[in-house]
C-alpha cells in the first residue's frame, strides 16, 4: 500500500470516527434535552398555590442550566404565593370583629385600625412582587443571572413560554388581582366599621357577650357593614 492510499484510508477511518462521535455527542444531546423537556412538562402538572417546585435536578450540561432556572423561578414565586394565602389568615386577622377585641381594643379601636393599616399594605407590596414575577420580561430577564449562553436562553423561553407552563402562571394573575380587590374591600370595610364605633362610642355598650346599641338606626348600620364582609 503506497502512502497515498495510506493517507486516504487514514482519512476515511477520522472521519467515520469523527461521524460516530458527533452521532454520539447528537444522541447525548437529545436525550439530554428530553429528560428537561419532561422534568418541565411534570412541572406544569403542579400547582404553585399547594405545591413546591424545587425538584433535584436531572439533566446534564447546559440543560442542567436551564432547568435550574426555570425550577427556581417557579419554587420561589410558589412560597411567595402560599406565604401570602398564609397572611390573609392569621388569627390576629379572624379576631378583629370578636367579643374579645371589642372589649380589649375598644372604644377607639386604635390598635384594631393600625394593625389593619400595616396589614393593608404589607398584602399589597406581596401581592405586587408576585404580579411582578409574573411580567413576561422579568421571566425572561430571570435566566440572566444563571447564563450567558443564547442557545440556553432561547430554550428557557421556549420551554416556559409553552402554552400549558405559562398558563398556569397566568391564572394565578387573575386569582392574585381579584384576592387584592377583595383584600381591599376587607380592609376599607373594617376601617369604616370601626370608626363608624369609635364615632359612636356612647351610642353602645358590651353586654352578655354580645354588642348592644341605643337605637336601631345604629343597630342597622352595623349589621350594613357585616353584611358588606359576608359577601
Amino acid at each position: 500500500m503506497n502512502k497515498r492510499k495510506k493517507i486516504i484510508l487514514f482519512s476515511l477511518f477520522l472521519l467515520f470516527d469523527l461521524f460516530l462521535v458527533g452521532l454520539l455527542f447528537y444522541f447525548y444531546n437529545q436525550a439530554s434535552l428530553n429528560v428537561l423537556k419532561k422534568e418541565i412538562n411534570e412541572l406544569a402538572l403542579l400547582d404553585p398555590s399547594k405545591d413546591r417546585y424545587n425538584r433535584p435536578l436531572k439533566s446534564k450540561g447546559r440543560y442542567r442550566v436551564v432547568e435550574k432556572a426555570i425550577k427556581e423561578y417557579f419554587d420561589s414565586y410558589a412560597v411567595e404565593l402560599q406565604d401570602l394565602s398564609k397572611v390573609a389568615q392569621t388569627e390576629e386577622l379572624s379576631s378583629l370583629l370578636t367579643f374579645d377585641n371589642y372589649q380589649n381594643d375598644g372604644p377607639n379601636f386604635d390598635q384594631s385600625i393600625n394593625f389593619l393599616i400595616r396589614f393593608q399594605d404589607d398584602y399589597s407590596k406581596r401581592v405586587d412582587s408576585l404580579l411582578n414575577k409574573l411580567e413576561e420580561d422579568n421571566i425572561k430577564k430571570n435566566i440572566d443571572s444563571y447564563t450567558n449562553n443564547s442557545y440556553c436562553k432561547h430554550l428557557y423561553n421556549e420551554l416556559l413560554f409553552q402554552d400549558d407552563v405559562f398558563d398556569d402562571l397566568l391564572s394565578t394573575k387573575e386569582l392574585l388581582l381579584n384576592s387584592k380587590n377583595s383584600m381591599n374591600q376587607f380592609y376599607q370595610v373594617h376601617i369604616d366599621l370601626f370608626n363608624f364605633l369609635k364615632n359612636n362610642q356612647e351610642q353602645w355598650i358590651l353586654e352578655d357577650g354580645n354588642i348592644k346599641f341605643a337605637n336601631n338606626d345604629l343597630f342597622n348600620q352595623y349589621n350594613g357593614y357585616l353584611s358588606q364582609l359576608k359577601k
